[in-house]
Formats: structure tokens, C-alpha cells, sequence
């Protein structure tokens, strides 16, 4: 998930992926460049993923990385659910199927990361 977000991320915030399916989300944002800022919210999502929530300013200086990390993980669940619609409407289901998957992955993540039993940083409990 982390991987994907990375490659995919950069490549939609550059264009070089993405702007063959912007026709699909054109009735909901005309014009807007809105898989270009996906992409920059992918990249931002890898970065909480990866831990950037507990050293970069000005998360960092209210310990808030458990936080980014699960905030970000619902991000990306809505953004896989958003591109299982686009090649769905495209009529590609099979890619849509990968994308229901990373989707299923982040949820799991999210009910893991929330149900564990130990304190983490910038938790009271524990302290």
C-alpha cells in the first residue's frame, strides 16, 4: 500500500498517470487538476505511513503521529474506493478489483491500528 501510494502518487502529481481519467471525475470537479492533488495526498499519505508524523514540524511538536498515520490510512481507503469508481465507470473492472483490494487492505490497517491494546507516543495512558 505504501509502495503504490509512492509510485502512483508521484506519477498523478507530475501527470505523466491520470489524465486519461479525468473526463470521469469531470461532472464532479470541472476542470479542476483533482488527480494531481490525489497525488500529492498519496505522497503526503506515504509520508504519515512511513512514520513523518513523529519527526516533522509541526506534527511533530504535539506528538500527534499515531494520528497522520491513521488519518492517512482513511485517506487513501477513499482515494482506492475513488479509483474502483473511475475504471468502473471506464468500464476496466479488473483493475477496479485492485483497487476494492488496496481499499479492503486499509481497512484492515485501520481496525488493526485501532483495536491494538499498547499506548503510542503522545498517549496519557501508560506515560
Amino acid at each position: 500500500m505504501q509502495l503504490h501510494a509512492l509510485v502512483s502518487g508521484t506519477a498523478m502529481l507530475v501527470g505523466v498517470l491520470g489524465p486519461q481519467h479525468q473526463a470521469v471525475w469531470t461532472p464532479f470537479f470541472g476542470e479542476f487538476p483533482i488527480l494531481r492533488v490525489i497525488g500529492a495526498c498519496k505522497l503526503m499519505a506515504f509520508a504519515a505511513l512511513r512514520g513523518a508524523g513523529d519527526w516533522l514540524p509541526p506534527f511533530c511538536w504535539v506528538q500527534s503521529g499515531n494520528f497522520w498515520d491513521l488519518t492517512a490510512n482513511a485517506c487513501l481507503v477513499v482515494v482506492y474506493m475513488g479509483g474502483a469508481y473511475t475504471h468502473v465507470a471506464e468500464g476496466d473492472t479488473r483493475v477496479a478489483g485492485i483497487g476494492v483490494g488496496f481499499a479492503a487492505m486499509g481497512m484492515a490497517r485501520l481496525y488493526l491500528k485501532t483495536n491494538d491494546e499498547k499506548p503510542h507516543m503522545g498517549d496519557k495512558k501508560g506515560a
